[in-house]
Formats: structure tokens, C-alpha cells, sequence
């Protein structure tokens, strides 16, 4: 009999099933009829279980509307013995309210807590599923583990405890800032009967995204990288040649990746060799590119490097497949591999997560490769935008890296609020408020209006840095507060 959080039900599988799944042989066709077997019965078992949890939180809910009646009634109480009382004060009557608001955020907060642990049953079953999947099949594939992470989240959650919730709304702020632009361009363009030009929003944003989503990884971490603009203004050079004698863009891809990861791996080598900060190392470094991007730019005779016959790869839907699929793998490797996980408890403490046996040299050069792999795509899709490559090329990347992660609702300091969609959401965000700004330019035919973009980028960013700061301040005492 399996045991369900606040369930009294005895609930199980069936006798048969767990005798198969104990004399279940090699034989594949056996497996099938067996995995065949479980999956219905636990469809029945959670059907059951989701009724019996409905009528749970019915019955909580009936409880804590007793207590909250009680409270109610004591209130009245006090105030009416107040009322005939001779010590009747504004002071008096101000400590009967703040009693009466005190016990029933108490009661709330309580009942929305229990709520939760009768959703906890749901959960528990779906354990017990998974638990019998392996035994069946030896692992579990990408869909169940979904199907698992997707029943934890909702039975983990309450909408009105999410309502109440401060830190969640203030921690969205990043996503309304990119509705709320992505509403206002529409307004403007719909108002002054101009055309919206999203395609080319995401093509402008792409290199910005598909980098970003590297640096998310840096990030995580607590780490730094300013020589992200370098290194991909680099792979971009020499993708640029290659794409000239050889017309393959696959080609330009491997070798973009590879120059990125060989430029990341020196960072984090030396970095952890010369036990020097990684923004010391990535700046120096930086400086060596710039040098190197010279060089590559003085062998042509105009010193830039202008990419032909590409034009046709300059498509919308060239720009979203590669960035869709960059997202979806770095998303897999952030959300469901231990690699996001170790980055996470690095950035929130670096030392105990050393305690807990994690190498953090190795995550580190694992980290700096995939964000190698971000430079050589950011490298291909820069090439096929711009076409040409001089010494101007990203030269602002690495600090469009770091707006577009404060802009997608991403801290700097990384640790576990470090989400992998702040690279969407961060580089589109920063594209709109250009193209914003250039839509005002076209109405108002003010051409100075566009020099505002770096002034409103900067004020967003000091925005969302201290709503973020304010909605995670430390929770210190104020005498600790004091000593620091």
C-alpha cells in the first residue's frame, strides 16, 4: 500500500502488476505489456487521488473559514468591551486592528500551506510511478521526466498563494517590461500606419540572444566574461573568410564553435592557473583579440572583410530555426542537466558547493566551452546579417550581454534565480527599445530621439537592478546590518 500525503485511503497498484514487475524477464514484449499495464492503472489512481484531494482542500477550507469567523467574532468582541471601557485610546484600538490583521494573514498563510500539502498526495503518486517505470525499463526517458517536472510544478503552486506572493511579481518585472514595449511599438506603429517590423527585430537581436544564452551559463556561475564581443568578432573574421572560399555556412559554423571554445578554454585556464579574477583574465584577453582581429583585417586590402554571396541565407525564418534550436539545446543542458544545477550552487556559494564535492575548475571549462559554442553561432549569424566584418564588429556585445541578462529578469551575481529565457527576453527587450525610438523618429521627424537609446537602455537597467535588489534584500537583523 502506498502511503499518500493526507490521503486515508488505502490506495495501490494492483497485486498482478507488482508480481509481473517482480518476475518480469529480459523479454522486450513482456516489458511493453507491462509498462502497458501500469500506465493505465495509474491513470485510474490519479483520477482517484485528484478527487479525494479536491474534497481535502474543500474540508481545509471549511476549517480555516471556522477559524477565521473566530477571529472575527473576538474582534468584535474586544471592540464592543472597548466601547464601554474608560481606557479606550486610539493606541488601545490600533493594537485590537493590527491583532485581528495579524491573525488572519496567519490563518491565509496557513491554510494556503496546507492546501498544498493535500496537492503533495498527487505528487507522491506520481514518485511511485516513476519508481515502478524503472524497475520496468532500467531508466526513464525525456517525456516522463517532463510529464514529472510538470505535475511537481502544479501541485507545488497555488494561483492565490502566487497572487500574494511579492518576490514572484517583483521577479516578472523583467517579462512585463518586454510585453509592455512589445505592446507600445505595436500601438506606435498601428497609430502612425507603420509596418511592424518584428522580422527584423529578431534579426537584429539574434547575435545578442545566441551570445547571451552563453553568458547566461557564465553567469550562473557568479563569473564574467567581457571578451565575448572579441572572441565572436574574431570567429566572425575568419568565418567570413572561409564562407568566401568555400560558400558553406556548416563549415563556418564548426569553425566559429571551434575558435569560440579554444578562446573560452584559454580564459578559464588561465583564470584558474594564474588565480587571477576571470574579468581580469577575459579583459586582457579582450585586448589580445582586438590585436588578433587586426591582424586577420590588415591581410585584405580595404581592412575589412566583406562576405558575399550570403544574401540568401538573411531570412527570417534562417534566423529563428537557428536561434529555436540554440534555445532548446541550452535550455535541455541549463534546465535538466547537472551542468545548470552545479552553476547555480556555485553562484549562490562557491565554497560550500567546493564541500559538497563539486569540481569547480572542471565546471568552469565546462561552463567557458558552451559558451564558446554561443560565440560560433553568434559569429555565423553576425556574418550573414552584416556581411561585412572590420574593427568595429561587436565591439559592444560584451555589454549587450549583460543588459540583455538584467533586461530578460537575470541577476548578475547568478545563483539560483539564473533562468536561461533572459537571453530571449534580455536581447529582444533591448532591440525593441531601438526600434521603439526609430518609430518615434519616423513620426515625430526628430532624428535626435534615437540618440536617447543607450540613456532609456540605462535607465531600464538601473530599473530592473533595484527592483530585483529591493525584492531580495538580505534578511539580516538590522544589528547585523549595522556591523557591516
Amino acid at each position: 500500500m502506498m502511503k499518500l500525503e493526507r490521503i486515508d485511503k488505502d490506495l495501490s497498484f494492483s497485486e498482478d502488476l507488482l508480481n509481473k514487475i517482480e518476475s518480469l524477464s529480459s523479454n522486450q514484449d513482456n516489458k511493453k505489456a507491462v509498462l502497458s499495464q501500469l500506465k493505465k492503472e495509474y491513470k485510474a489512481l490519479a483520477k482517484e487521488v485528484k478527487s479525494l484531494v479536491k474534497v481535502n482542500i474543500t474540508t481545509t477550507r471549511g476549517s480555516y473559514k471556522v477559524k477565521e469567523d473566530e477571529v472575527e467574532q473576538e474582534y468584535q468582541d474586544n471592540l464592543s468591551d472597548l466601547s464601554n471601557s474608560s481606557e479606550a485610546t486610539k493606541e488601545v484600538l490600533n493594537g485590537i486592528k493590527i491583532k485581528r490583521k495579524r491573525a488572519l494573514k496567519t490563518l491565509v498563510k496557513n491554510r494556503l500551506q496546507d492546501e498544498l500539502d493535500c496537492k503533495k498526495a498527487n505528487i507522491e503518486l506520481r514518485k511511485e510511478y516513476v519508481r515502478l517505470y524503472k524497475q520496468i525499463n532500467g531508466k526513464t526517458n525525456f517525456f516522463v521526466n517532463l510529464n514529472t517536472d510538470l505535475i511537481e510544478n502544479k501541485n507545488s503552486k497555488s494561483f492565490e498563494k502566487t497572487v500574494r506572493d511579492r518576490e514572484f511579481w517583483l521577479s516578472k518585472i523583467s517579462i512585463f517590461c518586454f510585453i509592455f514595449l512589445a505592446l507600445l511599438y505595436v500601438v506606435i506603429c498601428f497609430t502612425a500606419g507603420i509596418k511592424v517590423e518584428y522580422e527584423k527585430i529578431l534579426k537584429a537581436s539574434s547575435v545578442i540572444i545566441a551570445v547571451a544564452l552563453g553568458g547566461v551559463f557564465i553567469y550562473s556561475m557568479k563569473s564574467f566574461d567581457m571578451s565575448l564581443g572579441a572572441g565572436t568578432a574574431v570567429a566572425a573574421a575568419v568565418g567570413g573568410l572561409i564562407w568566401n572560399s568555400t560558400k558553406n555556412i556548416f563549415l563556418v559554423l564548426i569553425v566559429g564553435i571551434v575558435i569560440g571554445i579554444i578562446i573560452e578554454l584559454v580564459n578559464s585556464t588561465l583564470a584558474s592557473l594564474l588565480k587571477l579574477p576571470v574579468m581580469v583574465t577575459t579583459l586582457a584577453m579582450s585586448s589580445v583579440l582586438s590585436a588578433v582581429l587586426t591582424n586577420i583585417l590588415d591581410t585584405q586590402a580595404s581592412k575589412t572583410i566583406k562576405v558575399t554571396g550570403i544574401r540568401e541565407l538573411d531570412t527570417f525564418l534562417f534566423y529563428f530555426l537557428v536561434i529555436a534550436i540554440l534555445f532548446v539545446v541550452f535550455a535541455y543542458i541549463f534546465k535538466f542537466s547537472p551542468v545548470g544545477r552545479k552553476n547555480k550552487m556555485i553562484g549562490t556559494n562557491a565554497k560550500s558547493s567546493q564541500y559538497t564535492g563539486i569540481n569547480i575548475m572542471k565546471q568552469g571549462l565546462i561552463t567557458f566551452t558552451i559558451a564558446g559554442v554561443a560565440i560560433g553561432v553568434g559569429a555565423m549569424l553576425y556574418i550573414v546579417n552584416a556581411r561585412t566584418v572590420s574593427i568595429q564588429s561587436c565591439s559592444t556585445i560584451g555589454l549587450d550581454v549583460i543588459l540583455a541578462i538584467v533586461f530578460g529578469g537575470m541577476e548578475t551575481t547568478g545563483g539560483p534565480k539564473s533562468k536561461i529565457t533572459a537571453g530571449i527576453f534580455g536581447g529582444l527587450t533591448a532591440t525593441l527599445i531601438t526600434y521603439i525610438l526609430n518609430a518615434l523618429v519616423r513620426i515625430t521627424g526628430v532624428d535626435a530621439i534615437s540618440s536617447f537609446d543607450s540613456i532609456v537602455k540605462g535607465l531600464l537597467f538601473l530599473t530592473i537592478v533595484t527592483i530585483n535588489t529591493v525584492g531580495n534584500r538580505t534578511k539580516r537583523l538590522p544589528v547585523i546590518e549595522m556591523m557591516w
